[in-house]
């Protein structure tokens, strides 16, 4: 197979991937419903975490939680 006709193929295996993950939602950015709902995310990954105060952001995409000294 020649070197044009491979980095062809290889585009469009990329592009093709990144098309998927758009279009099926991928791209899209996470709102957190409250205080209660970012607490529970971060149990879910990291369960012997006790975090102390939250902190949402003004758009509620992000949250800061406490994770100091136990």
């Amino acid at each position: 197979m020649s070197l044009p006709v491979l980095v062809v193929l290889v585009a469009f295996g990329i592009a093709l991937s990144v098309a998927a993950v758009h279009f099926t939602g991928g791209t899209t950015t996470a709102t957190l419903a409250g205080a209660a709902q970012a607490l529970a995310r971060l149990a879910d990954d990291f369960p012997d975490e006790r975090p102390g105060a939250v902190r949402l952001t003004a758009d509620n995409h992000a949250a800061f939680l406490d994770l100091g000294p136990q």
